[in-house]
């Protein structure tokens, strides 16, 4: 362990109660930092949500670290109450939400976790798994009564959350019983990074290779615009490599989006001196395509969407191993029902590049930030998903485009192109605000739509600073977030990456753009999102290495801004080897 990390430890962890260690997990080395993640536990098992993150200067310092935990680690009270064991809470959940006969798992792992008194409790995190990953279920639950402490979200849609559509006709007679599996996917990959599948309605037919060279203009019916219910064959059936074209047309379109967003993302890696430290360890990434959602109670048009696209982190392949992955929903019917825009032909996500990388950004986010999904009301890590999920959707396609093109900002252009309320434009600056709204665009419950304002942050910030300066310094930031940030924390990543690459030539652009102009402010105390940020700031060492435990407290706003512009110099002054 290098003498700045173990001093960090001996500073604020040394009277750690008997039971608890931290582990090292993972270190990623770039050409400025080593970026150093501990996870808490307790008796051996892991302590849930506990993850610190420690920022180790190439210079010879800690200048930045942070942590969710905001209280005291107290062991747990002692009690002769038996546990549950893993067999009992598998067979519970699994008797609780077992459906029809496809693919279908349980995991309980034991574990730990901090209440929200702070108390700290045996629990199993348990995920509840189906053929279809848009069933997947996440819960933390008691290991004591067997009782749901919390349920997360388990995959982030590519939609607003207002949209609710008809069934496509061909699959409104579907039930979870008549579904079975998804064996039969069709094959697309280039073995390594991606595997592209679609899924026809028959899933009996064995797998079989999408043909690259299909001259889709050629079959019958094909319309690479327009898909409403007489010329997009989301029922075709076909075994030949050339059949289904618009099915096949998607999966093609998806695997060349995804490879050429990938592809610049490990040139990016590679400026960074990255290329060697991440791992995408759980490649290739499970694509499917026109994919059959149903409803887990067996209700035609039920809860289920048509029309969308949605990155999971926990789903089912093939031969029912655990994987993350992106799905395509099949098209909704030519007159989609909405309660914002009825009777509305929304066209195919599949087919717009912008958003085909939106979704694998958040795969690579996932990935390197581990950020916490919220559960019953979203978290500021959601919002901070959607919002680097846009502003890259939008600047990996004007990569591609050729320079007179015009600037494509507006996410949901093609898909949603009859239907304004839907779309995103990040290429306008949307203040954050903490009211609600029917009307999508102004609900900022919807992490989408606070994410909106984070991109078009982003966005401001590449039309000011270019293209290529400002994604790396979007990819840097990364690096710097902890798993439950904050909005002023995430700010302040974005500082910490500027400082690390521009010697921190804008960071008076950065800090005024986002506090000043986005109103990210007003978020301390109000926000929907429930900032913890005061908690992190009161703790000190979450922000910076340098400022005792409970040090300062955080009366106002203003203070606590200026008391993190200080600290994070004054830290680097005192964590030094």
């Amino acid at each position: 362990m290098r003498g700045a990390t173990r001093d960090f430890f001996e500073q604020y962890f040394s009277g750690l109660p008997a039971g608890f260690t931290w582990k090292n997990v993972r270190e990623i080395s770039d050409h400025t930092h080593t970026h150093m993640d501990f996870d808490l536990q307790y008796a051996g098992l892991p302590v849930l949500e506990s993850r610190l993150r420690l920022h180790y200067n190439r210079n010879g310092y800690i200048d930045y670290a942070t942590n969710p935990i905001s209280h005291p680690f107290v062991p747990p009270r002692q009690s002769k109450v038996r546990f549950f064991n893993q067999a009992d809470i598998a067979a519970r959940y699994a008797t609780l939400y077992r459906r029809g006969n496809g693919r279908f798992k349980v995991t309980a792992e034991a574990a730990y976790y901090f209440k929200k008194d702070g108390s700290l409790v045996r629990v199993f995190d348990v995920f509840v798994l189906h053929a279809q990953p848009i069933s997947t279920r996440h819960f933390i639950v008691d290991a004591v009564t067997g009782e749901v402490l919390e349920e997360k979200r388990a995959y982030r849609f590519a939609d607003a959350t207002h949209k609710v559509y008809v069934v496509h006709p061909d699959r409104a007679a579907l039930s979870i019983q008549t579904l079975g599996n998804t064996d039969g996917l069709t094959v697309l990959s280039d073995g390594s990074t991606f595997h592209v599948r679609r899924m026809p309605l028959d899933t009996s037919y064995p797998s079989i290779e999408i043909k690259l060279n299909t001259d889709f203009t050629a079959a019958g019916g094909f319309d690479s615009t327009n898909h409403d219910g007489g010329n997009y064959d989301a029922a075709c059936t076909s075994t030949a490599t050339d059949g289904c074209p618009n099915q096949s047309f998607d999966a093609l379109n998806v695997y060349y989006h995804l490879r050429e967003y990938r592809t610049n993302l490990d040139s990016y890696l590679t400026t960074l001196g990255l290329g060697s430290s991440v791992t995408f360890t759980l490649d290739p990434l499970e694509v499917v395509i026109n994919m059959l959602a149903f409803d887990l109670n067996g209700v035609s048009g039920g809860l289920d969407e048509a029309n969308n696209a949605f990155y999971t982190s926990s789903s089912l392949d093939v031969q029912g191993n655990i994987r993350k992955g992106l799905f395509f929903l099949r098209p909704a019917d030519t007159s989609a029902s909405s309660s914002i825009c009825p009777s509305t032909v929304f066209l195919n996500l599949a087919r717009e590049g912008a958003v085909i990388v939106h979704e694998y950004q958040h795969y690579i986010t996932d990935l390197i930030t581990a950020m916490v999904p919220g559960s019953d009301t979203a978290n500021v890590g959601d919002a901070l998903h959607e919002g680097y999920s846009d502003y890259i959707g939008a600047s990996q396609i004007n990569r591609l485009n050729s320079e007179s093109s015009p600037l494509v900002t507006e996410i949901g252009e093609f898909a949603f192109k009859n239907c304004a309320e839907f779309r995103r434009d990040i290429g306008q600056l949307k203040v954050y605000s903490d009211t609600t709204s029917s009307t999508p665009q102004n609900d900022f419950s919807d992490p989408h739509i606070a994410g909106w304002t984070w991109a078009s942050g982003l966005w401001n910030l590449r039309e000011s600073l270019g293209r290529a300066t400002t994604d790396l310094l979007v990819v840097k930031s990364l690096f710097f977030l902890s798993t439950q940030p904050g909005f002023l924390e995430s700010i302040e990543a974005l500082v910490q990456a500027d400082e690390a690459l521009n010697s921190g030539a804008n960071v008076s652009t950065i800090r005024n753009l986002f506090y000043s102009q986005l109103k990210f402010v007003g978020s301390l105390n109000t926000s929907l999102f429930k900032d913890q940020d005061s908690l992190l700031f009161e703790m000190g060492f979450n922000s910076c290495l340098g400022v005792p435990r409970g040090a300062r407290s955080l009366p106002t706003f203003l203070g606590g801004l200026l008391w993190i512009l200080f600290t994070l110099g004054w830290g680097r002054r005192q964590c030094r080897e």
